[in-house]
């Protein structure tokens, strides 16, 4: 379903097929540190999962991401949020299952109301977090009631 590309030094996540709106792509499963690094998805107030494929290639798209997690199942799954045509690069918003960011990166997402640098929930303004309230983690509500 899904395949990597690289472009110059940077590997990527695109759809290898046609991959229709609502289908699962893959589940959040792996080892479980207490510390973010690069390639890590934050699970709980103190636990990052380390991402596998292909979570760990995925690109962040500021507002139109094509895919999104549900949080409400065990391990957390992956769903295309729109039809996702072979070839599409595979997006994600970092800041909804990322309270503090392991380091800040540049965002050439390109949308309308792109943040430009992407560094976590905690940097976002209050209508930015108002607009991602429903979308992010369990572990970002509990860390942004504190």
């Amino acid at each position: 379903m899904l395949k990597t590309k690289m472009i110059g030094s940077e590997t990527i996540v695109i759809a290898a097929e046609y991959i229709k709106a609502g289908t699962k792509i893959s589940r959040l499963s792996g080892e479980v540190r207490d510390e973010s690094t690069k390639y890590t998805i934050q699970t709980g107030l103190k636990e990052h999962t380390d991402a596998p494929f292909p979570f760990r290639y995925m690109s962040h798209r500021c507002n139109d991401p094509n895919t999104a997690f549900i949080f409400d199942e065990e391990p957390w799954a992956c769903v295309a949020l729109e039809d996702i045509p072979p070839g599409a690069e595979i997006s994600c918003d970092y800041d909804t299952t990322e309270y503090i960011c392991f380091k800040p990166i540049d965002c050439w997402c390109k949308s309308e109301k792109c943040r430009k640098t992407v560094k976590g929930y905690y940097y976002l303004s209050d209508d930015e977090k108002e607009m991602l309230k429903d979308k992010v983690s369990p572990a970002i509500k509990m860390l942004s009631v504190k």
